[in-house]
Protein backbone atom coordinates (compact mmCIF):
# COMPACT_ATOMS: atom_id res chain seq x y z
CA UNK A 1 0.00 0.00 0.00
CA UNK A 2 1.32 3.70 -0.93
CA UNK A 3 0.97 6.89 1.01
CA UNK A 4 -1.46 7.68 -1.32
CA UNK A 5 -3.58 4.85 -0.56
CA UNK A 6 -3.55 5.22 3.12
CA UNK A 7 -7.83 5.72 3.80
CA UNK A 8 -8.21 8.81 5.83
CA UNK A 9 -10.72 11.30 7.22
CA UNK A 10 -11.56 14.83 6.26
CA UNK A 11 -13.77 16.82 9.13
CA UNK A 12 -14.70 19.94 9.10
CA UNK A 13 -16.31 21.95 11.65
CA UNK A 14 -17.93 25.56 12.05
CA UNK A 15 -19.21 26.84 15.29
CA UNK A 16 -22.88 28.89 14.05
CA UNK A 17 -21.14 32.28 14.80
CA UNK A 18 -18.50 31.75 12.19
CA UNK A 19 -18.29 34.02 9.21
CA UNK A 20 -19.81 32.70 5.85
CA UNK A 21 -16.92 30.81 4.50
CA UNK A 22 -16.46 28.86 7.68
CA UNK A 23 -20.00 27.12 6.95
CA UNK A 24 -19.74 23.66 6.46
CA UNK A 25 -18.99 23.52 2.69
CA UNK A 26 -20.67 20.79 0.11
CA UNK A 27 -19.20 17.37 -0.87
CA UNK A 28 -18.72 19.17 -4.13
CA UNK A 29 -16.52 21.24 -2.55
CA UNK A 30 -14.23 19.29 -0.43
CA UNK A 31 -13.51 16.76 -2.63
CA UNK A 32 -12.34 19.76 -5.54
CA UNK A 33 -10.13 21.42 -2.59
CA UNK A 34 -8.44 18.47 -1.67
CA UNK A 35 -8.60 16.31 -4.79
CA UNK A 36 -9.94 13.43 -3.14
CA UNK A 37 -12.83 12.50 -6.18
CA UNK A 38 -13.97 9.43 -3.91
CA UNK A 39 -14.68 11.04 -0.56
CA UNK A 40 -17.88 9.00 1.03
CA UNK A 41 -20.08 9.24 3.95
CA UNK A 42 -20.44 12.66 5.03
CA UNK A 43 -22.16 12.17 8.69
CA UNK A 44 -22.94 15.83 9.95
CA UNK A 45 -23.45 15.72 14.30
CA UNK A 46 -24.90 18.93 16.16
CA UNK A 47 -25.09 19.68 19.75
CA UNK A 48 -26.38 23.62 21.09
CA UNK A 49 -25.95 24.57 17.39
CA UNK A 50 -22.59 23.91 17.07
CA UNK A 51 -21.58 21.25 14.20
CA UNK A 52 -19.27 18.89 12.40
CA UNK A 53 -19.19 16.83 9.16
CA UNK A 54 -16.77 14.41 9.07
CA UNK A 55 -15.79 12.47 5.06
CA UNK A 56 -14.55 9.11 4.81
CA UNK A 57 -11.74 8.64 1.78
CA UNK A 58 -10.07 5.73 0.80
CA UNK A 59 -10.32 1.65 0.83
CA UNK A 60 -13.29 0.52 2.11
CA UNK A 61 -12.02 -2.33 4.50
CA UNK A 62 -8.54 -1.30 5.47
CA UNK A 63 -9.07 2.25 6.20
CA UNK A 64 -8.39 2.12 10.19
CA UNK A 65 -4.69 2.68 9.89
CA UNK A 66 -4.70 6.42 10.05
CA UNK A 67 -7.53 9.31 10.26
CA UNK A 68 -6.46 12.75 9.09
CA UNK A 69 -9.41 15.58 9.94
CA UNK A 70 -8.68 19.31 8.51
CA UNK A 71 -10.33 22.21 10.53
CA UNK A 72 -9.14 25.33 9.11
CA UNK A 73 -10.19 28.43 10.56
CA UNK A 74 -8.90 32.52 11.24
CA UNK A 75 -8.58 34.02 14.63
CA UNK A 76 -11.50 33.86 16.73
CA UNK A 77 -13.73 31.85 14.48
CA UNK A 78 -14.94 27.77 15.41
CA UNK A 79 -12.88 25.07 16.21
CA UNK A 80 -15.51 24.66 19.00
CA UNK A 81 -14.05 21.80 21.69
CA UNK A 82 -17.29 19.95 21.63
CA UNK A 83 -16.72 19.31 17.86
CA UNK A 84 -12.87 18.18 18.35
CA UNK A 85 -14.03 15.95 21.00
CA UNK A 86 -16.77 14.31 18.69
CA UNK A 87 -14.43 13.84 15.81
CA UNK A 88 -11.71 12.16 17.80
CA UNK A 89 -14.25 10.12 20.08
CA UNK A 90 -15.99 9.21 16.95
CA UNK A 91 -12.55 8.16 15.49
CA UNK A 92 -10.87 6.23 18.66
CA UNK A 93 -13.84 4.46 20.11
CA UNK A 94 -16.03 4.16 16.90
CA UNK A 95 -14.05 3.59 14.30
CA UNK A 96 -11.04 2.22 15.69
CA UNK A 97 -8.65 4.65 14.37
CA UNK A 98 -4.99 4.54 15.54
CA UNK A 99 -4.33 8.27 15.02
CA UNK A 100 -5.44 11.80 13.93
CA UNK A 101 -4.13 14.89 12.52
CA UNK A 102 -5.81 17.85 12.75
CA UNK A 103 -4.75 20.76 11.12
CA UNK A 104 -5.25 24.46 11.69
CA UNK A 105 -3.90 27.95 10.45
CA UNK A 106 -0.84 28.78 12.23
CA UNK A 107 -2.65 32.54 13.49
CA UNK A 108 -5.48 30.47 14.91
CA UNK A 109 -4.39 31.05 18.23
CA UNK A 110 -7.42 29.86 20.22
CA UNK A 111 -7.69 26.45 18.22
CA UNK A 112 -4.17 25.82 18.52
CA UNK A 113 -4.89 26.26 22.34
CA UNK A 114 -7.85 23.87 22.37
CA UNK A 115 -5.50 21.31 20.64
CA UNK A 116 -2.79 21.32 23.36
CA UNK A 117 -4.86 21.37 25.90
CA UNK A 118 -6.59 18.00 24.54
CA UNK A 119 -3.17 16.64 24.48
CA UNK A 120 -2.49 17.17 20.83
CA UNK A 121 1.35 17.94 19.39
CA UNK A 122 2.40 20.24 16.89
CA UNK A 123 4.06 17.92 14.22
CA UNK A 124 4.76 20.38 11.44
CA UNK A 125 4.22 23.86 10.00
CA UNK A 126 3.25 24.40 6.11
CA UNK A 127 4.54 27.44 4.59
CA UNK A 128 1.46 29.78 3.17
CA UNK A 129 -0.18 25.81 3.30
CA UNK A 130 -3.17 27.32 3.30
CA UNK A 131 -5.45 29.35 0.88
CA UNK A 132 -8.21 31.90 2.11
CA UNK A 133 -11.35 32.60 0.26
CA UNK A 134 -9.76 36.25 -0.54
CA UNK A 135 -6.73 34.34 -2.22
CA UNK A 136 -4.25 35.30 -0.09
CA UNK A 137 -2.13 32.34 1.68
CA UNK A 138 -1.58 31.67 5.40
CA UNK A 139 1.00 29.31 7.23
CA UNK A 140 -0.72 25.77 7.95
CA UNK A 141 0.41 24.02 11.74
CA UNK A 142 -0.33 20.46 11.72
CA UNK A 143 -1.07 18.29 14.78
CA UNK A 144 -0.84 15.03 16.03
CA UNK A 145 -2.20 12.41 18.62
CA UNK A 146 -2.28 8.83 19.05
CA UNK A 147 -5.28 7.26 20.18
CA UNK A 148 -3.95 5.86 23.65
CA UNK A 149 -3.11 9.26 23.64
CA UNK A 150 -6.22 10.85 23.64
CA UNK A 151 -7.55 8.18 25.69
CA UNK A 152 -5.09 8.99 28.60
CA UNK A 153 -5.52 13.16 28.23
CA UNK A 154 -9.28 13.35 27.69
CA UNK A 155 -10.79 10.10 28.67
CA UNK A 156 -12.51 10.53 31.84
CA UNK A 157 -14.23 7.93 33.72
CA UNK A 158 -16.92 7.39 35.96
CA UNK A 159 -14.52 6.91 39.09
CA UNK A 160 -13.46 10.59 39.11
CA UNK A 161 -16.92 11.42 39.80
CA UNK A 162 -16.12 9.54 43.60
CA UNK A 163 -18.77 7.20 44.96
CA UNK A 164 -21.49 6.46 46.82
CA UNK A 165 -22.60 3.74 48.59
CA UNK A 166 -26.16 2.76 48.42
CA UNK A 167 -27.99 0.73 51.09
CA UNK A 168 -25.00 0.44 53.16
CA UNK A 169 -23.39 -2.17 51.09
CA UNK A 170 -23.71 -1.08 47.22
CA UNK A 171 -20.68 1.09 46.88
CA UNK A 172 -20.92 2.69 43.39
CA UNK A 173 -19.33 5.70 41.12
CA UNK A 174 -21.21 8.11 41.12
CA UNK A 175 -21.50 8.94 37.15
CA UNK A 176 -24.06 6.09 36.35
CA UNK A 177 -25.85 4.89 32.93
CA UNK A 178 -29.47 5.41 32.14
CA UNK A 179 -30.15 2.46 29.74
CA UNK A 180 -33.51 4.10 28.34
CA UNK A 181 -31.41 5.53 25.30
CA UNK A 182 -30.03 2.14 24.18
CA UNK A 183 -33.61 0.89 22.89
CA UNK A 184 -35.68 2.07 19.86
CA UNK A 185 -36.88 5.33 18.76
CA UNK A 186 -40.26 6.21 21.18
CA UNK A 187 -38.26 4.07 23.40
CA UNK A 188 -39.73 0.91 21.84
CA UNK A 189 -38.56 -2.07 20.51
CA UNK A 190 -35.05 -3.04 19.53
CA UNK A 191 -32.63 -0.50 18.10
CA UNK A 192 -31.50 -0.01 15.04
CA UNK A 193 -28.15 -1.96 15.59
CA UNK A 194 -28.91 -3.81 18.70
CA UNK A 195 -24.51 -4.99 18.55
CA UNK A 196 -23.75 -1.27 18.71
CA UNK A 197 -26.27 -0.58 21.71
CA UNK A 198 -24.55 -3.81 23.36
CA UNK A 199 -21.09 -2.11 22.68
CA UNK A 200 -22.40 1.58 24.58
CA UNK A 201 -23.31 -0.98 27.45
CA UNK A 202 -19.66 -2.74 27.65
CA UNK A 203 -17.80 1.11 27.03
CA UNK A 204 -19.60 2.18 29.61
CA UNK A 205 -18.52 -0.59 32.08
CA UNK A 206 -14.83 -0.34 30.78
CA UNK A 207 -14.88 2.90 31.27
CA UNK A 208 -15.75 2.64 35.05
CA UNK A 209 -19.23 2.68 35.38
CA UNK A 210 -20.99 0.25 38.14
CA UNK A 211 -24.34 1.56 38.27
CA UNK A 212 -27.18 0.94 35.41
CA UNK A 213 -30.62 2.03 35.78
CA UNK A 214 -33.07 0.32 33.74
CA UNK A 215 -36.63 -0.65 33.55
CA UNK A 216 -39.07 -3.40 32.24
CA UNK A 217 -40.96 -0.55 30.04
CA UNK A 218 -38.00 0.32 28.14
CA UNK A 219 -38.61 -1.31 25.10
CA UNK A 220 -40.73 -2.73 27.14
CA UNK A 221 -38.33 -5.53 27.87
CA UNK A 222 -35.14 -4.71 25.61
CA UNK A 223 -33.31 -2.20 27.07
CA UNK A 224 -32.84 -5.21 29.76
CA UNK A 225 -31.86 -7.78 27.38
CA UNK A 226 -29.67 -5.98 26.07
CA UNK A 227 -28.08 -5.29 29.22
CA UNK A 228 -27.55 -9.40 29.95
CA UNK A 229 -27.01 -9.81 26.39
CA UNK A 230 -24.28 -7.18 26.57
CA UNK A 231 -22.88 -7.73 30.12
CA UNK A 232 -23.88 -10.77 31.72
CA UNK A 233 -22.04 -12.73 33.70
CA UNK A 234 -21.89 -9.13 35.34
CA UNK A 235 -18.60 -8.14 36.46
CA UNK A 236 -18.12 -7.70 40.80
CA UNK A 237 -19.24 -4.70 41.88
CA UNK A 238 -21.74 -4.04 38.74
CA UNK A 239 -25.03 -3.05 40.29
CA UNK A 240 -28.13 -3.26 37.51
CA UNK A 241 -31.11 -1.22 38.73
CA UNK A 242 -34.51 -1.84 37.31
CA UNK A 243 -38.19 -1.02 37.74
CA UNK A 244 -41.74 -1.80 37.54
CA UNK A 245 -44.87 -0.65 37.44
CA UNK A 246 -45.34 1.11 34.07
CA UNK A 247 -47.25 -0.57 30.99
CA UNK A 248 -46.70 0.22 27.38
CA UNK A 249 -48.96 0.54 24.97
CA UNK A 250 -47.41 1.95 22.27
CA UNK A 251 -44.31 4.06 21.43
CA UNK A 252 -44.16 6.96 23.83
CA UNK A 253 -46.92 5.83 25.57
CA UNK A 254 -46.29 5.16 28.93
CA UNK A 255 -49.41 4.05 31.80
CA UNK A 256 -49.16 3.18 35.68
CA UNK A 257 -49.92 -0.28 37.22
CA UNK A 258 -49.24 -0.60 40.72
CA UNK A 259 -51.33 -3.66 41.06
CA UNK A 260 -49.28 -6.40 43.33
CA UNK A 261 -50.27 -8.76 40.80
CA UNK A 262 -48.96 -6.72 38.27
CA UNK A 263 -45.84 -6.23 40.29
CA UNK A 264 -44.75 -9.41 40.83
CA UNK A 265 -45.60 -10.05 37.49
CA UNK A 266 -42.83 -7.53 36.03
CA UNK A 267 -39.97 -8.47 38.72
CA UNK A 268 -40.37 -12.25 37.29
CA UNK A 269 -39.74 -10.29 34.29
CA UNK A 270 -36.76 -8.50 34.85
CA UNK A 271 -35.41 -11.32 37.04
CA UNK A 272 -35.44 -13.56 33.92
CA UNK A 273 -34.55 -10.74 30.93
CA UNK A 274 -31.69 -9.73 32.96
CA UNK A 275 -30.58 -13.45 34.26
CA UNK A 276 -30.37 -13.10 37.66
CA UNK A 277 -31.84 -14.69 40.94
CA UNK A 278 -31.65 -11.18 42.89
CA UNK A 279 -31.74 -7.51 41.83
CA UNK A 280 -29.45 -5.73 43.19
CA UNK A 281 -32.03 -2.52 43.32
CA UNK A 282 -36.11 -2.79 42.63
CA UNK A 283 -37.64 0.73 42.48
CA UNK A 284 -41.54 1.22 41.92
CA UNK A 285 -41.24 3.51 38.71
CA UNK A 286 -44.49 5.59 39.32
CA UNK A 287 -47.07 5.82 42.07
CA UNK A 288 -50.58 4.27 40.65
CA UNK A 289 -53.46 6.92 41.28
CA UNK A 290 -55.90 3.69 41.16
CA UNK A 291 -54.11 1.33 43.81
CA UNK A 292 -53.53 2.89 47.15
CA UNK A 293 -49.79 3.31 47.12
CA UNK A 294 -48.93 1.09 50.61
CA UNK A 295 -50.40 -2.10 48.84
CA UNK A 296 -47.69 -1.26 45.97
CA UNK A 297 -44.85 -0.87 48.69
CA UNK A 298 -46.34 -3.67 50.38
CA UNK A 299 -46.00 -6.07 47.43
CA UNK A 300 -42.50 -5.23 46.97
CA UNK A 301 -41.58 -5.41 50.23
CA UNK A 302 -42.48 -8.85 50.23
CA UNK A 303 -41.13 -10.10 47.07
CA UNK A 304 -37.60 -8.57 49.03
CA UNK A 305 -38.31 -10.55 52.15
CA UNK A 306 -38.79 -13.58 49.44
CA UNK A 307 -34.94 -13.06 48.53
CA UNK A 308 -35.83 -11.70 45.02
CA UNK A 309 -35.03 -7.91 46.14
CA UNK A 310 -31.78 -7.11 47.84
CA UNK A 311 -33.04 -3.32 48.18
CA UNK A 312 -35.77 -1.05 47.02
CA UNK A 313 -36.30 1.60 45.79
CA UNK A 314 -39.02 4.51 44.79
CA UNK A 315 -39.50 7.44 41.93
CA UNK A 316 -41.56 10.07 40.81
CA UNK A 317 -42.35 10.41 44.69
CA UNK A 318 -43.34 13.81 46.55
CA UNK A 319 -41.85 13.98 50.28
CA UNK A 320 -45.36 12.35 51.41
CA UNK A 321 -45.39 9.36 49.32
CA UNK A 322 -41.36 8.64 50.46
CA UNK A 323 -42.30 9.05 53.79
CA UNK A 324 -45.16 6.68 53.30
CA UNK A 325 -43.08 3.91 51.80
CA UNK A 326 -40.38 3.98 54.52
CA UNK A 327 -42.87 3.49 56.97
CA UNK A 328 -43.16 -0.13 55.01
CA UNK A 329 -39.98 -0.75 53.71
CA UNK A 330 -36.19 0.47 53.91
CA UNK A 331 -35.72 2.92 50.70
CA UNK A 332 -32.19 3.15 49.53
CA UNK A 333 -32.93 5.50 46.44
CA UNK A 334 -35.06 7.90 45.04
CA UNK A 335 -35.51 8.77 41.50
CA UNK A 336 -37.05 11.87 40.53
CA UNK A 337 -36.82 14.78 37.61
CA UNK A 338 -34.43 17.55 38.98
CA UNK A 339 -31.98 19.40 37.57
CA UNK A 340 -30.58 23.33 38.19
CA UNK A 341 -33.75 24.79 36.70
CA UNK A 342 -36.72 22.23 37.80
CA UNK A 343 -36.44 22.32 41.52
CA UNK A 344 -39.45 20.69 42.58
CA UNK A 345 -37.95 17.74 44.30
CA UNK A 346 -36.07 20.13 46.24
CA UNK A 347 -37.81 18.62 49.66
CA UNK A 348 -37.54 14.77 48.44
CA UNK A 349 -33.50 15.61 47.71
CA UNK A 350 -33.05 17.34 50.96
CA UNK A 351 -34.35 14.32 52.74
CA UNK A 352 -32.52 12.03 50.83
CA UNK A 353 -29.41 14.10 51.84
CA UNK A 354 -30.37 13.61 55.50
CA UNK A 355 -30.94 10.36 55.64
CA UNK A 356 -28.30 8.70 53.34
CA UNK A 357 -30.56 7.57 50.63
CA UNK A 358 -29.28 8.30 46.95
CA UNK A 359 -31.16 10.37 45.05
CA UNK A 360 -31.14 9.67 41.31
CA UNK A 361 -32.05 12.37 38.63
CA UNK A 362 -33.92 12.04 35.82
CA UNK A 363 -33.74 15.11 32.99
CA UNK A 364 -30.23 16.65 34.02
CA UNK A 365 -30.45 19.14 31.72
CA UNK A 366 -34.43 19.81 31.65
CA UNK A 367 -35.24 23.22 29.17
CA UNK A 368 -33.84 25.93 30.50
CA UNK A 369 -35.28 29.38 30.80
CA UNK A 370 -33.59 31.69 28.15
CA UNK A 371 -31.62 33.31 30.92
CA UNK A 372 -30.43 30.51 32.41
CA UNK A 373 -29.54 28.84 28.69
CA UNK A 374 -27.26 31.74 28.44
CA UNK A 375 -25.55 30.96 31.31
CA UNK A 376 -25.08 27.21 30.63
CA UNK A 377 -23.61 28.18 27.34
CA UNK A 378 -21.37 30.82 28.67
CA UNK A 379 -19.87 28.05 31.32
CA UNK A 380 -19.74 25.83 28.55
CA UNK A 381 -17.45 27.78 26.83
CA UNK A 382 -15.31 29.16 29.75
CA UNK A 383 -14.32 25.36 30.81
CA UNK A 384 -14.80 23.94 26.81
CA UNK A 385 -17.28 21.85 27.76
CA UNK A 386 -20.96 20.79 26.31
CA UNK A 387 -24.22 22.65 28.37
CA UNK A 388 -25.10 18.72 29.32
CA UNK A 389 -21.79 18.44 31.11
CA UNK A 390 -22.26 21.85 32.99
CA UNK A 391 -25.62 20.45 33.87
CA UNK A 392 -24.12 17.62 35.34
CA UNK A 393 -21.27 18.73 36.89
CA UNK A 394 -23.53 20.82 38.86
CA UNK A 395 -25.57 18.17 39.95
CA UNK A 396 -22.58 16.43 41.22
CA UNK A 397 -21.76 19.25 43.35
CA UNK A 398 -25.49 19.81 44.15
CA UNK A 399 -25.02 16.92 47.00
CA UNK A 400 -23.16 13.99 47.73
CA UNK A 401 -26.34 11.87 47.48
CA UNK A 402 -26.74 12.71 44.08
CA UNK A 403 -25.87 9.85 41.79
CA UNK A 404 -26.42 10.86 38.06
CA UNK A 405 -27.68 8.57 34.95
CA UNK A 406 -27.46 10.44 32.06
CA UNK A 407 -28.09 7.81 28.70
CA UNK A 408 -27.20 7.72 25.36
CA UNK A 409 -26.97 5.29 22.35
CA UNK A 410 -23.92 6.45 21.29
CA UNK A 411 -20.12 6.42 22.43
CA UNK A 412 -18.81 9.76 21.58
CA UNK A 413 -21.97 11.04 23.87
CA UNK A 414 -20.71 8.51 26.55
CA UNK A 415 -17.77 9.32 25.93
CA UNK A 416 -18.75 13.69 26.63
CA UNK A 417 -21.26 12.14 29.40
CA UNK A 418 -17.75 10.56 31.82
CA UNK A 419 -16.25 13.65 30.99
CA UNK A 420 -18.54 15.64 33.54
CA UNK A 421 -17.59 13.70 36.26
CA UNK A 422 -13.93 15.38 36.48
CA UNK A 423 -15.51 18.90 36.04
CA UNK A 424 -15.74 20.92 38.82
CA UNK A 425 -17.17 24.17 39.12
CA UNK A 426 -16.43 26.94 41.24
CA UNK A 427 -18.84 27.93 44.12
CA UNK A 428 -19.32 31.34 42.30
CA UNK A 429 -20.28 29.36 39.30
CA UNK A 430 -22.72 26.93 41.27
CA UNK A 431 -24.49 29.60 42.28
CA UNK A 432 -25.26 31.32 38.93
CA UNK A 433 -27.05 28.24 37.76
CA UNK A 434 -28.54 26.93 41.17
CA UNK A 435 -29.67 30.77 42.21
CA UNK A 436 -32.74 31.99 40.79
Amino acid sequence: MTAADVPWIVALYAAPHARPFMQLPSEDEVRAVLGRPDLVERIVLDQAGERVAIWRAGLEETWLAEIRTLAVARPGIGAGSWALQRALAWAFGEQRVHKAYLYVTAANARARALYERHGLRLEGTHRDGFRAPDGTFEDLCHYGILAGEYAMTNQATAAAAGTLTIGGDLTVNRMGFGAMRVVGKGVWGMPPDPEAAKNVLRYAVANGVNFIDTADSYGPDTSEELIAGALAPYSAGLVIATKGGLTRPGPGEWDADGRPAHLREALEGSLRRLRLDCIDLYQFHRPDPKVPYAESIGAIAEMQRAGKIRHVGVSNVDLKQLAAARKIVTVVSVQNRYNFEDRSSEDVLDACARDGIAFLPWAPIGGPSPMKAQTLERLARDHNATPLQIALAWLLARSPVMLPIPGTGSIAHLDENLAAAALHLSAQEFRLLGDG
